[in-house]
């Protein structure tokens, strides 16, 4: 994959942007709640550690001559893929 990441690079220009989209949790409107849901505790907790993964993708893509940005961000994944890809102006989406 890495291979092909630094051939599209060379050959297109290609700008590589990492995107990594925690989801965010739906409460389910069927349950019965009673205080703080807490929503958000969890993905705020687990920030750090998918920004570390980003940058450690990012570095060893760095090694084989590729560059590549990385985007961390929270939402509906495929909405957020989507708008990720149009702000980015991406012509191309690889999902893995």
């Amino acid at each position: 994959a890495i291979a092909a990441l630094a051939a599209a690079r060379e050959q297109y220009g290609a700008d590589v942007v990492a995107l990594h989209v925690q989801a965010m949790p739906i409460p389910d409107a069927s349950m019965p709640v009673m205080g703080d849901l807490g929503l958000g505790t969890a993905a705020a907790d687990t920030e750090p550690i998918h920004q570390e993964q980003l940058s450690k993708l990012a570095e060893t893509l760095q090694t084989e001559g590729v560059s590549c940005r990385t985007d961390l961000r929270r939402g509906v994944i495929n909405d957020t893929v989507l708008a990720a890809a149009d702000e980015h102006n991406a012509d191309l989406i690889v999902l893995g």
